[in-house]
């Protein structure tokens, strides 16, 4: 899977970069769709007007940059496995461009060694039991921007999956949960187990898919097919599964 901050989340992170001496514009990239990343610093010049900063390309500084988020308890372990499966390598470039106009590109590196400190402090809201995660981040600006790209990557995922009323109760939100038998409705003869989430991120939306296996024999030992992509709108509850649950 390919991963990289698109145009518009590059963008955000002037937000919160104000009132440090950098900003990040996304740069075009003839090779592909996904942006280079220029970094620019706050320099006054002479030939400015009075009290009108210059932003200058300038290399992937080193900064610190503090983020935190909040888990349900009974789903922290849940959550960074997801965390590991939306998280890879970054396909974005920093370029920087030089006052002969010559251009240096660098790698956005995806690593835990941004991180100088993680603190986890449990709490209570509306009777449910969170652990609250607080990062502290050191280090290049780019590989920082990648960290907490997955980290809300996954949260948006999560939310999409649990839900929570005023009572702490969870409620799983996907139509279809991992172990849930289906069928196609456009062929409800046969029977398929949903295997695991298929996650997918695109101009800034998040959904879920599903990685199905169809059941080809039944009974102590079970035979399945290949594994397939299935959409929910393409799914629905299988026939003989209910019937076997109404029977039993």
């Amino acid at each position: 899977m390919k991963y990289y901050l698109s145009d518009t989340e590059i963008l955000n992170w002037n937000k919160r970069l104000d009132g440090s001496p950098y900003s990040v514009y996304p740069m075009s990239n003839i090779r592909n769709s996904h942006p280079h990343i220029s970094v620019r610093q706050k320099s006054t010049s002479f030939n400015s007007p009075m009290g009108v900063d210059n932003f200058v390309s300038t290399l992937d500084p080193f900064i610190n940059y503090n983020f935190s988020f909040s888990v349900a308890k009974n789903r922290s372990e849940f959550f960074f496995n997801l965390f590991d499966k939306v998280s890879g390598e970054v396909e974005n470039k920093v370029i920087y461009v030089d006052q002969s106009n010559n251009e240096k590109m660098t790698d956005v590196i995806f690593t835990d060694g941004v991180i100088s400190e993680k603190e986890v402090i449990e709490h209570t809201i509306f009777d449910k039991t969170y652990l609250r995660y607080d990062y502290k981040f050191k280090g290049k600006l780019s590989s920082i921007m990648a960290y907490i790209m997955f980290l809300e990557d996954t949260i948006n995922y999560f939310s999409e999956i649990f839900g929570y009323n005023e009572d702490g109760t969870e409620v799983n939100l996907l139509k279809f949960p991992i172990g849930t038998i289906v069928s196609k409705s456009k062929d409800k003869s046969k029977d398929y187990l949903v295997l695991e989430y298929r996650y997918k991120k695109l101009d800034g939306k998040y959904s879920i898919d599903y990685l199905i296996t169809e059941m080809i024999s039944n009974g102590p030992i079970i035979k399945y097919g290949d594994v397939e992509m299935g959409y929910e709108s393409e799914l629905c509850y299988s026939r003989n599964s209910r019937i076997d649950d109404i029977l039993n």
